[in-house]
C-alpha cells in the first residue's frame, strides 16, 4: 500500500538483503547506544516469530524504513524494530511507517499500542515522532522490567483515545491498491502508463479570470495496470463487461482473508477448508506484493490451482482477489482459474497489496472500476472498510 510522501509500504518476509542489512544496522545502533542489559531489539530469528509481522517502506526499489508489530494479546500490540534508513532520515519514511502500524493496530481491534525505547540524544528524534502521534510515557508492560535506561510509551486506541484524524471514529479504511505511476510495468510484456498534460496550468490561464488555473491530464495505459479488476468480458466475448457488473458484487462485500503464505506457490483447495465463502470477497494473502516493481515479481509467483477455483465457484464466492502477479500459473499457457471464475461470473482482483494489515474476517471489501463499456479489465482503488 502507498504511504505518505510516496512511500510504498508492504509486509516483508525478511528474505531480502536490503531489509536484512537495515535490521543489522538497527541492532548495531541499539548495541552502540544502550547498556547491554537494556538492548531489547530483535534479530532476524526473533522477528520471524508468528506473533510478529514486519513491514518495510520503499521509494522505488530503495528501502527507506522498517518496523514491526507484535501482538501481546488480543487487545494490545507492541511496536518493534522501528528504524529509518540513514539515506532517508528526515524524509517522512519513519512517520509513514509508524502511521501504517497505528492504522494496522486499530484494524486489528487493539485498545493499546505500546513500545520500549531508550534515553539520550540518539533516541530523541524517534521520541519526538512518537509523542507527535499521541504516545505518552507510562509503566513497563509485558515482560519488561522498569530500569534507569528504558522508557515505556503507550497510545490508547479506544473510542475515547487515539490521535490524529481517526480520533473518536469507529470506521477505518485500509488501502489495498498499488500506486499507478508513469513507467510502471505491472505485467511483463505490456506497456507501462504514459502520462502527460493535455492542458497544462500555464496554458489554461488565458481561459479563466486572473488567478485561476487548472490542469487536465492525459494517461495512456492498458487496463491491466496497477491493482485491477477482471470482469467476465476479459475472458469471454459474451461475458459481462465492466459497465455490466452490479455494484452489489463489487462494494461492501463481506470479506475473508486467506493466509496462504508458506505453503508453496500453488494455493490449493486445502487453503479454503472449513471457510464459508458464499457471497463473500475471498482475498488470498501470499505476501508476493513484497516483490512489486522488481524482476522477482514476474516469475515463480503464487497462484490458485484449477481445483481451488472450482471449489470457490461451487461454494458461491462473490469475488476473488490475490496479491500476486497472476491468479493463474503463468509458467504455462493455460489459464484455468480465469476460465472457471470468470465463467461463473466471479470478478477477479489481481496485484493487490497490504493484505497483512487487515483481519481474517469482519471487513467489508470495495473494488469498483469505472463504468466502461466493452472493457474487460481496469484499475480499481481496492480497500477494506473495518468497524461498525
Amino acid at each position: 500500500m502507498a504511504g505518505d510522501g510516496g512511500f510504498t509500504i508492504r509486509v516483508d518476509d525478511l528474505s531480502g538483503a536490503a531489509v536484512q542489512d537495515l535490521l543489522r544496522y538497527h541492532l548495531a545502533g541499539m548495541q552502540a547506544t544502550s547498556p547491554a542489559e537494556n538492548v531489547f531489539a530483535l534479530d532476524l530469528d526473533g522477528l520471524r516469530r508468528p506473533d510478529i509481522v514486519v513491514w518495510t517502506a520503499w521509494r522505488g526499489q530503495a528501502i527507506a524504513a522498517v518496523g514491526a508489530l507484535k501482538q501481546l494479546d488480543p487487545a494490545q500490540g507492541e511496536i518493534k524494530s522501528m528504524r529509518a534508513h540513514p539515506d532517508y532520515l528526515g524524509t517522512g519514511a519513519g512517520a509513514a511507517l509508524l502511521d501504517h502500524l497505528i492504522a494496522t493496530a486499530r484494524a486489528r481491534g487493539y485498545r493499546r499500542l505500546s513500545l520500549e525505547t531508550g534515553r539520550g540524544p540518539a533516541f530523541e528524534p524517534a521520541l519526538m515522532l512518537y509523542r507527535r502521534r499521541g504516545f505518552v510515557s507510562g509503566p513497563a508492560f509485558a515482560d519488561y522490567v522498569p530500569n534507569a535506561f528504558s522508557q515505556f510509551l503507550h497510545l490508547e486506541l479506544g473510542s475515547d483515545g487515539g490521535s490524529g484524524p481517526t480520533r473518536g471514529m469507529t470506521m477505518r479504511m485500509i488501502d489495498l491498491s498499488h500506486r499507478i505511476e508513469e513507467g510502471m510495468v505491472t505485467y511483463k510484456g505490456l506497456p507501462a502508463p504514459v502520462m502527460c498534460d493535455f492542458l497544462s496550468r500555464e496554458a489554461s490561464r488565458p481561459l479563466y479570470d486572473e488567478g485561476a488555473e487548472f490542469a487536465i491530464q492525459s494517461v495512456t495505459m492498458v487496463g491491466n495496470s496497477g491493482t485491477y479488476l477482471d470482469s467476465p468480458f476479459h475472458r469471454y466475448a459474451d461475458g459481462a463487461d465492466l459497465a455490466d457488473l452490479p455494484l452489489e458484487g463489487l462494494a461492501h462485500l463481506d470479506a475473508v482473508v486467506i493466509d496462504a503464505r508458506g505453503g508453496g506457490i500453488a494455493v490449493d483447495v486445502a487453503a479454503f477448508d472449513g471457510i464459508d465463502v458464499a457471497g463473500r470477497a475471498v482475498l488470498v494473502w501470499t505476501g508476493w506484493d513484497r516483490h512489486w516493481r522488481t524482476d522477482a515479481y514476474f516469475a515463480d509467483h503464487p497462484f490458485l490451482t484449477g481445483a481451488a477455483a472450482d471449489h470457490l465457484a461451487a461454494a458461491g464466492a462473490a469475488l476473488v482477489g490475490i496479491d500476486s502477479y497472476n491468479i493463474d500459473d503463468t509458467r504455462g499457457r493455460g489459464r484455468p482459474v480465469h476460465t472457471i471464475l470468470l465463467g461463473a461470473g466471479i470478478p477477479i482482483c489481481e496485484h493487490m497489496t497490504g493484505l497483512g494489515a487487515v483481519p481474517a474476517a469482519g471487513g467489508r471489501f470495495y473494488a469498483v472500476p469505472p463504468k466502461l463499456v466493452a472493457f474487460g479489465t481496469f484499475p480499481v482503488r481496492a480497500f477494506m472498510m473495518l468497524g461498525d
